[in-house]
């Protein structure tokens, strides 16, 4: 479960840094 909840917060971060980023 915890993996699960680290890639979840990773998909967030990305969404809020794809716009960002690239």
């Amino acid at each position: 479960g915890r993996k699960v909840k680290l890639g979840d917060r990773v998909t967030a971060l990305h969404q809020l840094v794809s716009p960002f980023g690239k």
